[in-house]
């Protein structure tokens, strides 16, 4: 039986609501603070320690390359001049927060969705 016929009818609470219930299917190691994502502080979705995935999920690395046209076209930014180091922070949750990429910075998310990577816990390393 799986989890999603175990628990049909159920929800879960917290102060007597209705909880944000979110998923992911392979974590970096963590999960994620929520407001590291999404706006607002939920209390109940807080970064702790999740090492399972490392061993048993196929999707725990994977990688993509880009050339420095597609990377320019994705981000919308002239990377002609510009080719230093990449800067990223990072969240608690050791996703990126923000990455600093041609002079530009963008947040984590931001370059996910631009360059469709299936995480915002990512490097970036220049060849």
């Amino acid at each position: 039986m799986g989890a999603v016929t175990a628990t049909q009818g159920q929800i879960i609470t917290y102060s007597n609501e209705p909880i944000t219930a979110s998923f992911f299917s392979t974590s970096n190691g963590y999960t994620e603070n929520s407001e590291d994502y999404w706006e607002g502080e939920l209390p109940y979705l807080r970064s702790v320690k999740s090492p399972w995935d490392e061993e048993v999920s196929p999707k725990f690395i994977d990688q993509k390359i880009f050339t420095r046209a597609e990377l320019e076209a994705k981000l919308n930014i002239d990377l002609s001049n510009q080719i230093g180091d990449f800067q990223l922070t990072r969240t608690e949750g050791q996703r990126v927060a923000t990455a600093t990429i041609g002079g530009e910075t963008f947040t984590g998310r931001d370059v996910r969705d631009h360059l469709q990577l299936p995480s915002n816990d990512f490097t970036i390393t220049k060849k």
